[in-house]
């Protein structure tokens, strides 16, 4: 899954816009995940789910009054045509709202049995009801305490963000009009186009389009901080150059993209609005390139205090030294496994050259580009993988099939990777999870590393089944509460299970898919020690670059996208995969000693899925209570 937009949709939004606001994120790469579809029939639900959602409904309420892509992207139609209002309140508003609810939490969490039913009358909850109501209260507490911090922070170090406003647009347009999107959602991305292109009126002010807005507030920062009365008393942290040219470089063509996705709305009369986006898109892309990009910075690492609270948001519970020594230990072991596999396979095919690079030369002869020739292709991988799954009986799998799209050539060159897009939770007419599979473009790959035939295994069983899209088809099926599903998200418990999914399937895999796998496994393992190493000025990306063509095997192009990743696209989130993958392998290992032989992998994995996105620690106490007799 990209987590990169690992999101929904307002995060997605203002990360390219501010990325100090609040992030309601987390994306997987579209909208985000709000009480299921089961969890609004109030005969089937438990009373602590009803009273859970029914303060995150109020929280999602209070954050979309501010960020009303983010109540669409939950489900809440009523913000579909809404957008963002960027002002000089803006700042204000978004501190009082997390000030207001990390006090209403803290009180909650401190009342008695008696005030603390009160709030959810007439439901009649138990103890255990209590207990269960008060570990989402305490995970939607953390979510809001580390958004305050990560703005205290920008305070004290003047950091500047370069708001990619195409980006952000193309995002929040995605989000409402797409395949599985109902006709009056899709014409609603229409109405906030034109909010975002011409500006509108809320409480009696104008508000100006968007990329004008962006620009405003950008400036108003950069003199804030510029004081030395200021809160950063003087002091500037500006982005990183390379990240600036990134976006100026791709923008052009994620222009192209939001075209491409308004024609898909089902109205003709966005036609004159998106020529005048298309001006102001390369208006303020003028402005980022002579006013912002001469002053950006050219040292990636960020401040020990920044890197540190990244870890922690994206669900890391260890310090980076630990993190990047534990990776490392790993990373020499399963150099053991990959190195044998591949001779295996040199010594079968007859190659006089046994190494994982150039092997995997080998096998990526083997690729295909056709898109009906691809989606075929993970079709039938998503076949062989469910049938095992049954054989095995290792989980419960959902009865509705797993979508697979090939993405288009102009989304290809916007999100070039593999990923999951997931539905709207709250208000859902049938929407479902859906695997993404770029293609190359006309002329030539972006890169070969996912597009070879034996990497389509891997890839289904960490994106799909029994990946990310159980992960989500099971809440929607199951019904989780809102917080758990998607306040609780953080990259370590989703990614860490798509990677424990793709361990799980390793006995389905032939010799050729097995090579796709582990290649992709030694990319996690060295994400693991790569970013902390990047962050804390212990290897050079010349010398990261190398790990991840030589020691790794992948090619230079994915190389770049990852340092990419490390230095300023998510820095912290890279270690979450295998970081994550650990701790369930721990997680397994503890329950098997526990159970023994009433140890059952159906029961244990299914009782994964049922606590939603849980953080791992608290998982990990749910799981020592689990009986599977």
């Amino acid at each position: 899954m990209n987590i990169d937009k690992l999101a929904d949709t307002s995060s997605v939004l203002m990360r390219s816009l501010l990325l100090s606001c609040v992030t309601l994120l987390l994306v997987l790469t579209s909208s985000g995940c709000g009480s299921a579809q089961k969890s609004e029939n109030a005969e089937a639900t438990p009373a602590w789910i009803l009273a859970s959602n029914k303060l995150a409904a109020q929280y999602s309420h209070a954050s979309a009054a501010i960020f009303p892509e983010s109540g669409s992207g939950l489900g809440y139609r009523e913000y579909d045509s809404l957008a963002i209002r960027i002002d000089d309140e803006l700042e204000s508003r978004i501190e009082a709202l997390l000030l207001d609810w990390t006090a209403k939490l803290n009180n909650l969490l401190a009342m008695d049995a008696a005030a603390f039913d009160k709030n959810f009358a007439p439901l009649k909850l138990s103890e255990k009801d209590r207990e269960e109501v008060k570990v989402d209260i305490r995970v939607l507490l953390e979510d809001v305490e580390q958004s305050l911090k990560r703005r205290e922070l920008e305070k004290k170090y003047g950091e500047i963000q370069a708001g990619e406003v195409s980006v952000g647009v193309f995002y929040s347009l995605r989000d409402l009009i797409n395949e599985q999107s109902p006709t009056e959602r899709k014409k609603a991305g229409v109405d906030r186009f034109r909010k975002y292109v011409r500006g509108f009126e809320e409480g009696g002010k104008k508000v100006r389009p968007q990329s004008e807005a962006t620009k405003i507030l950008t400036e108003k920062k950069i003199k804030l901080f510029s004081k030395k009365s200021g809160p950063s008393k003087g002091k500037m942290y500006w982005p990183l150059r390379e990240e600036v040219e990134e976006y100026l470089k791709k923008s052009p063509k994620v222009v192209e993209g939001i075209g491409n996705i308004l024609e898909q709305s089902g109205r003709t009369d966005w036609k004159e609005d998106y020529e005048i986006f298309k001006v102001q898109v390369k208006t303020y892309d003028s402005w980022l390139r002579t006013a912002i990009l001469p002053v950006a910075r050219r040292d990636h690492k960020l401040p020990k205090e920044l890197y540190s609270l990244a870890l922690h948001r994206i669900g890391h519970r260890s310090p980076p030294e630990e993190i990047r020594s534990v990776a490392r230990a790993e990373f020499k072991k399963s150099l053991i496994e990959y190195r044998a596999v591949a001779a295996e396979i040199a010594k079968r095919d007859g190659l006089s050259d046994s190494s994982p690079k150039a092997v995997l030369r080998h096998l990526k002869k083997y690729v295909e580009t056709d898109p009906v020739k691809v989606r075929a292709i993970y079709q039938k991988a998503d076949a062989e993988l469910s049938a095992d799954i049954v054989k095995r009986d290792l989980v419960t799998l959902p009865k509705v099939p797993l979508r697979i799209r090939v993405a288009s050539e102009a989304e290809s060159r916007i999100q070039p990777v593999p990923h999951l897009t997931t539905p709207p939770f709250i208000g859902n007419t049938g929407e479902r999870p859906e695997f993404v599979v770029p293609v190359g473009s006309s002329d030539k790959l972006a890169f070969d590393d996912f597009a070879f035939v034996a990497a389509a295994k891997g890839l289904t069983a960490h994106e799909g089944r029994p990946g990310h899209d159980l992960q989500f088809s099971s809440a929607l099926d199951r019904g989780v509460s809102t917080i758990r599903a998607n306040y609780a998200f953080n990259s370590v418990n989703v990614e860490g299970w798509a990677l424990y999914a793709e361990w799980l399937m390793e006995p389905s895999m032939s010799l050729d898919e097995k090579m796709g796998l582990l290649m992709s496994r030694m990319m996690r393992n060295a994400r693991m020690f790569l970013d902390p190493e990047i962050q804390m000025g212990l290897i050079s990306p010349k010398d990261a670059k190398r790990v991840i063509t030589e020691e790794v095997a992948m090619s230079p192009e994915w190389a770049d996208l990852e340092l990419q990743r490390y230095m300023y696209k998510s820095p912290g989130q890279a270690p979450s995969y295998y970081y994550g993958y650990l701790k369930l392998r721990a997680i397994r290992d503890e329950t098997m000693k526990r159970l023994g032989s009433g140890f059952r992998e159906r029961c244990f994995h299914d009782a994964i899925l049922s606590e939603g996105l849980l953080p791992l620690e608290i998982l990990a106490e749910k799981i020592r209570g689990l009986s599977c007799s």
